[in-house]
């Protein structure tokens, strides 16, 4: 990752991946997507959902605690 300053907005900077940034995420998301995949799989579509919706709760518990 490298950053650059922010054409429209000199105050902040913009975040970059570089190329060996990529290429690990190219390298990695087919293999999390299958993670992903085999719990929906072996779970069933309603666990499955219910433990996306739980999760999403306990990310905006812990978001709350931060502000």
């Amino acid at each position: 990752m490298y950053k650059e300053a922010n054409q429209a907005d000199r105050r902040s900077d913009c975040v970059l991946t570089t190329e060996k940034g990529e290429q690990f995420v190219d390298a990695t998301f087919d293999t999390y997507l299958a993670s992903i995949q085999h719990l929906h799989d072996a779970m069933g579509e309603e666990d499955f959902y219910q433990l996306i919706k739980l999760m999403q709760q306990a990310n905006q518990t812990l978001e709350e605690m931060t502000v």
